[in-house]
């Protein structure tokens, strides 16, 4: 649902800042993002993501794993409607076959951004963590935890242009986007390290679970008045 749910905000985003641009070019982009970021490793890698199965001591010889990727590179091109040209001068006899299966990628790439919002798909609302009894869960690594952060802050204006919006006043509380070592401990990595960018990269690496609270009362309505509906919980 995440990846589904990505290409559809992919979509609906590029088509609204650009409105010019057709269709087709739409889902060549919303193509290349879930064909090359979501099946394209199974396809390149079936023994890393248990697509296939071995025996102890058996792998992917060569010539299998080159197979693979020609087939890859032509379901990467199929699917972002690519033709073939320049140093691929050899493959343009498939540019036809290339623009007809264009065509069936873009009615399943249709499929896939046919999902509904978080709120209908998970059944949840304002006031659903008032009646649940385990707070939910995530895990995240500390390299996306940053990288999170960093975009939020980046793109705070367009996001919650409200000076008041629940988000902005978050990014307000946490500050300025901290390091590695700041969210690992201070203690925990020798800056004097010699395999400190080693080190570094491991901690990037850790993965961490976030245990998700509200950090705003929901029993207070816009006007500061207490919710009718909150209290009815």
């Amino acid at each position: 649902y995440g990846l589904r749910y990505t290409a559809k905000v992919l979509r609906d985003s590029l088509h609204e800042k650009f409105p010019q641009i057709s269709e087709e070019e739409l889902y060549k982009i919303v193509g290349n993002l879930v064909y090359y970021r979501y099946m394209n490793p199974a396809v390149v890698a079936p023994d890393g993501f248990d697509v296939v199965e071995f025996g102890v001591g058996s792998v992917l010889v060569p010539d299998q794993r080159r197979t693979l990727g020609s087939i890859a590179r032509i379901l990467q091109h199929s699917a972002a409607h690519k033709p073939f040209h320049g140093d691929s001068a050899h493959l343009r006899a498939l540019n036809d076959y290339i623009t007809h299966m264009h065509g069936k990628f873009r009615k399943f790439l249709k499929m896939v951004c046919d999902v509904p919002e978080p709120e209908e798909r998970f059944n949840i609302d304002e006031y659903s963590e008032m009646v649940i009894l385990n707070k939910p869960v995530i895990y995240i690594s500390v390299s996306e935890l940053i990288n999170t952060h960093k975009l939020l802050l980046e793109h705070n204006d367009s996001l919650c242009p409200d000076q008041n919006d629940a988000l902005h006043l978050l990014l307000r509380d946490l500050g300025k986007v901290p390091s590695v070592q700041a969210l690992v401990g201070e203690g925990v990595i020798n800056s004097a390290d010699p395999n400190l960018e080693q080190t570094l990269a491991q901690y990037n690496k850790m993965e961490v679970s976030l245990t998700l609270t509200n950090n705003f009362d929901i029993f207070k309505s816009s006007e500061e008045k207490p919710d009718a509906r909150g209290i009815l919980l």
